[in-house]
């Protein structure tokens, strides 16, 4: 006799254990406002914002991660040194409110750059439009000139 397997529960308690464990060990994302992590993260949104814009935002990323090292050094040196903690969460404080402030400036500025990358395409392809329509129209009667030039001297006879 064929051993009875009950695939379909085991399925669903598999994907209990999963959910259950994955609940478990689910990280808090919601920092109270004011925190640094918090600024962090809204200089991060706003620097997101400004990679969109078209902004170039690579040196607001490495101040980003100087501030989150900041943060993580002073969450390390908390319990055993709590002025040096909040001196280093301060400084992370100021990075990412430099950060959020230069990252909105920069939307602007990347909009424009979209916006004169759009003109010179637009110029590009316009400037090829005009091209092949000038091809188009002229070469013709250039080829048969020179057809001509070259072939002057010739005698055209029945065969």
């Amino acid at each position: 006799m064929k051993p009875r397997h009950s695939w379909p529960l085991m399925f669903a308690v598999g994907f209990a254990i999963i959910i259950l464990t994955s609940r478990l060990s689910s990280p808090v994302f919601a920092q109270p406002q004011g925190t640094p992590l918090s600024q962090v993260e809204t200089a991060f949104d706003a620097v997101h914002t400004a990679e969109q814009a078209g902004a170039n935002v690579t040196g607001l990323d490495l101040m980003l991660n100087q501030a989150s090292g900041l943060i993580t050094e002073g969450a390390a040196i908390q319990s055993s040194n709590p002025a040096k903690a909040q001196q280093f969460f301060t400084q992370a404080e100021g990075i990412a409110a430099q950060v959020t402030s230069d990252a909105n400036a920069a939307v602007a500025g990347g909009q424009a750059a979209t916006f004169r990358g759009e003109l010179v395409l637009a110029g590009e392809l316009g400037a090829i439009g005009v091209g092949c329509v000038l091809v188009y129209l002229f070469l013709p009667r250039v080829f048969w000139r020179i057809w001509a030039g070259v072939n002057s001297g010739s005698k055209v006879s029945p065969a």
